[in-house]
């Protein structure tokens, strides 16, 4: 089994009805019978979960798409990182902010108080409408900061989730 696995990772296992009369069913069965597995379902387990992680890893690394939430988090995982509507928003750039409506629906892509694309990094660093949002919820050195260190800060977490709101309001207008 284990020169089987380093020849190849595909394997097909099939069920066949035994004492049908077919030709090899019964040596087939015997040789079965007479191997010795020297690894548990747990050892196997674990080999499938590292192996389907390095391939997702390399298929992440080559990918030509997602790159900026690949800027924030470059190395794959089974933990859960976010799992909140808002915060998720800005860790991949998808759903409320101009520059993706645009891409989807057509809209345009300027941010509402019309100086620049409505992107993540303009409502962050740049926008006015939200500078006092800025004032009120991120640190006073919030452009030293990147998007991961503001949303490890609660307070900031909290301003985050007020401007998608607001963004998704105007969306939605």
């Amino acid at each position: 089994m284990k020169s089987i696995l380093k020849d190849s990772t595909n394997i097909r296992l099939c069920w066949i009805k035994a004492h049908v009369g077919i030709s090899g069913n019964e040596a087939t069965k015997k040789e079965a019978d007479d191997i010795n597995v020297k690894f548990s379902k747990k050892w196997l387990k674990n080999y499938l979960q590292r192996l389907t992680l390095e391939r997702w890893q390399a298929r992440w690394e080559l990918s030509q798409k997602a790159r900026y939430t690949y800027g924030l988090l470059p190395r794959v995982s089974f933990d859960r990182c976010f799992g909140d509507f808002f915060l998720n928003q800005f860790m991949t750039g998808h759903g409320v902010f101009p520059v993706h409506q645009m891409k989807f629906y057509g809209k345009s892509d300027l941010c509402h108080c019309e100086r620049d694309q409505g992107t993540i990094t303009h409502y962050l660093y740049g926008c006015t409408s939200f500078l006092h949002m800025r004032q009120a919820y991120f640190p006073a050195d919030i452009f030293r900061l990147g998007l991961l260190d503001l949303i490890a800060l609660a307070r900031a977490r909290s301003g985050l989730r007020l401007m998608i709101q607001f963004l998704l309001q105007k969306c939605l207008a």
